[in-house]
């Protein structure tokens, strides 16, 4: 945009001010989010879980496996989660 210098009374204030109004806003939605992620957190960790205790059955019998040969090859894959 092409000002003539003489109509231009803001002198780069105008922009400055807008910018910090910009910032201002994007803070001020920043703290919402933030307040509203800790409110759900303190929530979540306020609930109260009942264990119960896990019988085992008795067994008669042991099995032993043992395992002594070299692997035939080797597996350079590596689990990556699923991408959002």
């Amino acid at each position: 945009m092409l000002r003539k210098q003489k109509n231009n009374t803001c002198n780069g204030h105008c922009v400055l001010r807008a910018e910090l109004k910009k910032q201002a806003n994007n803070e001020k939605k920043y703290e919402n989010t933030l307040k509203e992620k800790t409110e759900s957190i303190y929530t979540i960790a306020s609930t109260e879980y009942q264990l119960n205790p896990i019988l085992f059955a008795e067994f008669d019998k042991v099995v032993i496996f043992e395992y002594n040969s070299k692997p035939n090859s080797v597996s350079f894959s590596i689990f990556h989660p699923p991408t959002v």
